[in-house]
């Protein structure tokens, strides 16, 4: 029973890849069909068998010794005329093919078959006495002794005999092998139980391994989802830390920026407070200048206090002189005034009215 691939049209069906390689290969195989059937309607020598695996498959099927029925599947569907059409050809050529059949036989039964079949009919050609008959039989045209009739029985016989008899052994031998074929088909029965058994024995192996592999599945399968639910939770936990961190970061960040707001500020205040510092310090260090300035003026004001009442003794001595000595004796010491040059006023003589003046000024002050 072989089942014909319906033949495809790819534009139709828009198979691709390996589908449309397996089309092809149906297409292909269909039209070797085809044309092996043409070659058999058209009774030509040469019939492509070897064409295709298919046509090969069907040789003794188309053409050969064997009773072939075809059965065609058609559609009623419109949409399918082309393949309707397509198909009612291949039937309609098909059973145009004309197969010349016989049976079967073994050539050694057939031929004891034919003898003994020659064989009654000569006997009853002889019982009948029907001499054109037995002629025909015996293949001569010479008249029928009864010794020629008893030799060609023994012959038929003979030969029957020795067909029997290499029947006989052949069926001896038959049994023979049947005897061996049987020994070892329960040999191969009993390795097939065995094999059975280690199979059923695997299979139940396998089958525990199954149920051991389902539960380990079901125990990961459990323990993942418990691991994606802490997982889930360690995450939001590490948002929740993550936020609380980042909230306080910018709490850190926060007071980082005031803390350097107030440090600008003390830094500012403090830079003021230094420059006031400086500019307090500087001005105690003019005032403590200005002061060892006015000491040391002061100093010098004594000092020219002490010039001035010492001239103005030595005026009074030069003037009112003791021992009658005159009005214009010059001392021998006299004094020079600080600031004065060196030989501006020479030993001896009175200062000017401006620097009486200065003197009397700076002893006031």
């Amino acid at each position: 029973l072989v089942d014909l691939a319906g033949s495809e049209k790819v534009g139709k069906s828009k198979v691709e890849g390996a589908n449309l390689k397996e089309a092809i290969g149906i297409n292909q195989s269909l039209t070797c069909l085809g044309r092996v059937i043409d070659h058999l309607v058209e009774q030509k020598p040469h019939i492509p068998y070897r064409d295709s695996v298919l046509t090969c498959l069907l040789a003794d099927s188309l053409g050969g010794n064997s009773r072939t029925t075809m059965l065609a599947a058609l559609s009623p569907a419109a949409v399918n005329f082309d393949e309707t059409v397509s198909t009612l050809r291949y039937a309609s050529r098909a059973r145009k093919i004309v197969n010349t059949v016989k049976v079967n036989e073994d050539p050694t039964a057939a031929l004891i078959r034919e003898l003994q079949e020659e064989l009654a009919r000569m006997k009853q050609s002889v019982l009948m006495g029907d001499m054109g008959a037995l002629q025909a039989l015996m293949g001569t045209d010479q008249p029928i002794s009864a010794a020629s009739m008893s030799a060609k029985t023994e012959e038929l016989e003979k030969v029957i005999g020795e067909i029997a008899a290499l029947e006989e052994k052949e069926k001896i031998e038959e049994e023979r092998r049947e005897q061996a074929w049987h020994v070892e088909r329960e040999q191969l029965e009993i390795r097939h139980a065995q094999e059975l058994q280690e199979i059923q024995a695997l299979k139940d192996t396998l089958v525990q391994q199954k149920e051991q592999l389902e539960e380990q599945q079901e125990k990961l399968h459990t323990e993942v989802k418990i691991k994606k639910k802490g997982l889930v939770l360690n995450r939001m936990q590490g948002l929740t830390r993550l936020a609380a961190a980042k909230s306080k970061a910018e709490e850190h960040d926060e007071k980082k920026r005031q803390y350097q707001r107030e440090m600008i500020i003390n830094r500012l205040k403090s830079s003021s407070e230094s420059l006031n510092y400086k500019t307090q310090l500087a001005e105690a260090r003019r005032k403590q200048s200005n002061a060892q300035s006015m000491g040391e003026q002061n100093r010098n004001l004594e000092a020219e206090l002490a010039a001035a009442e010492k001239y103005i003794a030595a005026l009074e001595l030069r003037k009112f002189g003791p021992g009658g000595k005159p009005a214009n004796y010059t001392p021998r010491c006299g004094y020079t005034p600080r600031g004065s040059v060196s030989g501006a006023t020479p030993r001896g003589v009175p200062p000017t009215d401006a620097q009486a003046n200065r003197g009397a000024h700076s002893r006031i002050a």
